[in-house]
C-alpha cells in the first residue's frame, strides 16, 4: 500500500507511571503474530497483536488460510501496524503508527478494559474519506467517539503530542 492510502493513529494514554508501563509492555511484548506461512524474526515489537492475541490456533492455520480474515473481523485491518514512533512523559505516552486501514474501536478497548486506571484517547486520520476520529476510553470503558471532518485539528494534536512532520 501506498504511503498516502495509510491511516495515520495516534493513540495517547494517561495515567500513573507504573499503569503506563504495564499498558506499554503489553503493547510491545510479542513478535507479533507468528503465523505457519510467514517469517518472524522473533524480536518483541509493538503490535496489535499485544493488545488483541490472534489464537494461536489462527496463526497455525497461516496468515492467507486464516489469519488475514481474523484480524480484519477483529482489528478491522488486514495487517498489523507501521512505523511506530513513541513520545513518553511521565504520566503519558503518546504513540505515532500507520495502518492499512480504519482500526475497529474495540481493539483499543481490549486492552483499555484491563488497564481501566488509563485514559485513553484513539485518533485516526483518515485521509482517504478526510475524516478524523477521536475514540475516548476511560475507567475501561469504551466512552465516545467524535467524528469531525477536520484534519487541522488532527494535525494540532499531533504536533501537541510531540510528533513532527
Amino acid at each position: 500500500m501506498k504511503k498516502d492510502e495509510l491511516v495515520e493513529c495516534l493513540l495517547i494514554v494517561e495515567g500513573d507511571p507504573v499503569n503506563l508501563n504495564m499498558f506499554d509492555h503489553e503493547f510491545r511484548s510479542t513478535p507479533g503474530p507468528v503465523w505457519h506461512d510467514r517469517k518472524s524474526d522473533g524480536v518483541p515489537k509493538y503490535s496489535f497483536h499485544g493488545l488483541a492475541p490472534v489464537p494461536k490456533s489462527i496463526q497455525r492455520r497461516g496468515f492467507d488460510t486464516a489469519g488475514k480474515l481474523w484480524c480484519k473481523d477483529h482489528w478491522g485491518l488486514e495487517a498489523d501496524l507501521e512505523q511506530m514512533q513513541i513520545k513518553r512523559r511521565p504520566h503519558l505516552r503518546c504513540y505515532r503508527f500507520f495502518t492499512c486501514g480504519t482500526p475497529k474501536k474495540e481493539l483499543i478497548w481490549h486492552a483499555v478494559n484491563r488497564h481501566s486506571m488509563l485514559r485513553v484517547v484513539h485518533v485516526i486520520a483518515s485521509r482517504m474519506d478526510a475524516r478524523m476520529y477521536e475514540h475516548h476510553y476511560a475507567d475501561g470503558r469504551y466512552s465516545h467517539t467524535t467524528i469531525s471532518h477536520d484534519l487541522d485539528r488532527f494535525e494540532a494534536i499531533r504536533a501537541e503530542a510531540g510528533f513532527v512532520v
